[in-house]
């Protein structure tokens, strides 16, 4: 996912990215998930202009995935850089 704005997602087809507010991002499936556990996600932040370590927060539901990018010295958003996403079903 590239951070910004107007984000973009290079991957597999049916994920939809869109920016919720500076920092955090949403991942839309096409189709639902019958549960949120049905699925992991496995996510790395890369290249950033922060100049500190960053963290990532996931939250799963059947329909998308929440991510918030921030800092981790100070708990700020960040809204730049790229982060690699990997989604992974399971049943």
């Amino acid at each position: 996912i590239t951070l910004g704005s107007s984000p973009t997602f290079k991957g597999s087809p049916g994920l939809t990215v869109t920016r919720q507010t500076f920092g955090s991002y949403r991942l839309t499936f096409a189709s639902a998930y019958s549960n949120s556990t049905d699925y992991y996600v496995i996510a790395q932040g890369m290249d950033h202009s922060s100049g500190e370590p960053s963290y990532i927060g996931l939250d799963r539901t059947t329909t998308h995935v929440d991510i918030k990018v921030k800092k981790q010295g100070t708990t700020n958003p960040i809204d730049s850089g790229y982060i690699g996403i990997q989604i992974i079903h399971h049943t």
